[in-house]
């Protein structure tokens, strides 16, 4: 209700209210833009674009319908556009020097037990170098529902599938994961039963 409280304003000629949707989308926009594509001054090309979409078309929204999925929907669009233009149909390998360009994790409790904490960014790492390997379609509705919290419907809404749908594609990607990540999984396993003997 807030957000379309916040369209209404701007659609009377309030064009500062708009801030207010950028403020609230702009992380989780980016963040998906980023994951998609891999490079960040062009995540951020993107994002600038759905805003600009989002601003240019406010006048077609219909607050019958969640305004998260109508912006994560535009964003996608202009995602999928620009993967299909560059014909980049798998997530690039981010190497070190591409590595410092990701959002920054948080830093770690220095009190926790330093190697556990290694341990699981090892396993964080592996599971997000598994997920840029997936076909796109797997890859939006993983990076959708697992890393941006939403729910299987809401999934649905923004990828406009059915529920179905989704159930099935995130099936799929756990399949994939699992046979990608389970001698790595094993390994790591054994890692941990050594330093702990």
């Amino acid at each position: 209700m807030e957000n379309a409280e916040t369209v209404k304003k701007v659609l009377a000629g309030d064009v500062q209210a708009f801030r207010h949707i950028i403020e609230e989308y702009q992380k989780k926009l980016y963040d998906l833009a980023f994951r998609m594509i891999g490079n960040k001054q062009e995540a951020e090309d993107v994002l600038q674009d759905s805003f600009l979409k989002m601003y240019s078309r406010l006048g077609q929204y219909n607050p019958a319908y969640k305004f998260n999925n109508w912006a994560y929907t535009i964003t996608l669009n202009l995602i999928r556009n620009f993967l299909r233009r560059k014909a980049v149909l798998c997530f690039v390998y981010l190497d070190a020097s591409s590595a410092e360009e990701a959002p920054k994790p948080e830093l770690p409790d220095l009190s926790q037990n330093i190697e556990k904490e290694l341990r699981g960014r090892e396993t964080m790492g592996l599971l997000e170098t598994a997920v840029k390997k997936l076909p796109a379609k797997l890859r939006e509705t993983v990076i959708l529902h697992y890393f941006h919290h939403n729910n299987i419907p809401e999934t649905a809404g923004i990828l406009g599938v059915s529920e179905n749908v989704v159930s099935v594609r995130l099936s799929r990607a756990r399949e994939i994961l699992y046979k990608e990540l389970a001698g790595s999984f094993s390994e790591l396993s054994r890692d941990a039963g050594n330093h702990m003997e």
